[in-house]
């Protein structure tokens, strides 16, 4: 009874030590209407810096609670490179659609939002911040995370 107990109390610490390894070092920049409780690029797991690979689609998980309920979650994508914010265009911009969302969102409760970057052949080689927002219909953070990244080949 005891090794057992012992061995399920190792395996929850190993799973909890992969899940702080998987996750990505972000900056929250002002989720107002949810709580960030995990931000997963793949590929980004073991570096401070995302290295986005020029002519790739990155997947970005961002774990979240939602602290309000809305009808409508929007994404919003901007690089900030050398403090000047410059807007991203998304093909898809609707967080509802295509995205793991089960809309409207819910006071209270958890969710996974799963979408991808396209990373193009034409970006320069450069850093920056990716800063994501998930807005609600009235244009107000749900989350918003800020991640260090460089563009790479």
């Amino acid at each position: 009874m005891e090794t057992e107990q012992c061995c399920i109390t190792i395996f929850l610490g190993l799973i909890v030590c992969l899940t702080q390894i998987a996750a990505v070092p972000y900056k929250d920049c002002g989720s107002t209407g949810g709580k960030v409780n995990a931000v997963i690029v793949k590929g980004c797991e073991t570096s401070d810096v995302c290295k986005l690979q020029r002519g790739t689609n990155v997947s970005i998980e961002v774990d979240f609670t939602s602290m309000e309920g809305s009808d409508k979650a929007t994404s919003v994508v901007h690089g900030i490179i050398g403090g000047i914010s410059v807007p991203f265009h998304l093909s898809n911009p609707d967080a509802c659609t295509g995205c793991n969302l089960d809309c409207p969102l819910v006071n209270g409760k958890n969710y996974q939002f799963i979408t991808s970057l396209t990373v193009l052949k034409e970006y320069p080689l450069i850093r920056l911040v990716v800063k994501w927002e998930l807005q609600d219909a009235n244009s107000h953070d749900i989350f918003c995370i800020e991640l260090p990244a460089q563009i790479v080949d």
